[in-house]
Order: C-alpha cells, then sequence, then structure tokens
C-alpha cells in the first residue's frame, strides 16, 4: 500500500505506484486514492493483486505495456468504461468481480490473452 501524503498530492503518490510502491518494479501494487477516474501508465507491466479494488469511480484505464492482471485488482470498479491492455496475457482469479455486471463497459480486449482463473472476467458475462 502506498501511503497518502497530502504535502506531496496525487501526481506523487500516482508516480509511487508507477514505480512499484518506490521499488522500481514496474507494478502498480495499490492506490490511494480511490476516488480515481482515470489511470494510464506505459511503465507498468503488471497490476498487482487488488490495486484498483473499489475505486468505484474509475472509468478509464490504458496500460499499454501490462502483460499481468493480479487478483481482484479491479474488483467493484463498476463506473469502467473503457480498458485498453493490448498487452495482457494472464488475468487472475475475480479481476473484475464486482458480484454485478459493469454495464457501462463499452470497450475491453486482450488480443494476447494465454491465461485466466476461475471467475476472471465473470462480470462481463
Amino acid at each position: 500500500s502506498i501511503p497518502w501524503d497530502a504535502n506531496k498530492g496525487f501526481a506523487e503518490a500516482i508516480a509511487g505506484i508507477q514505480a512499484g510502491g518506490g521499488g522500481g518494479d514496474g507494478v502498480a501494487k495499490s492506490i490511494a486514492d480511490r476516488s480515481i477516474t482515470d489511470y494510464s501508465d506505459s511503465e507498468v507491466t503488471k497490476i498487482g493483486n487488488y490495486a484498483f479494488s473499489y475505486c468505484t469511480k474509475l472509468k478509464n484505464v490504458r496500460i499499454p505495456n501490462c502483460t499481468e492482471i493480479g487478483q481482484s485488482s479491479f474488483g467493484a470498479c463498476t463506473e469502467l468504461i473503457s480498458f485498453y491492455a493490448p498487452e495482457v496475457k494472464s488475468v487472475a482469479v475475480e479481476s473484475f468481480y464486482s458480484g454485478i455486471s459493469i454495464p457501462k463497459l463499452e470497450s475491453l480486449s486482450f488480443p494476447k490473452l494465454t491465461s485466466t482463473s476461475q471467475g476472471s472476467l465473470c462480470s462481463f458475462l
């Protein structure tokens, strides 16, 4: 989890996530501000478990170099409209699970997907 520091602000908190929580490993681990509406990062290669869970206002995600989406990483993101991640090969269990459908989603494509887990895309069925 990235600690939120009001003196640094939102942009630096996102930068910490982009750098893997300060470790520079390219893993988006957790977002401090659950009211985020848009997320775009070309350096992230993996979305960690629960990273964006309950970001209920998240509408647009653009992670062009991400290859792996972790468990429940976008759980309860019921406002998603667009999700761009063309390099994703693996989607973990309940990655997008919200208990209900995601009615506003207009765009989702994983052309390189080779591995999914039980319930990984169940909110889209």
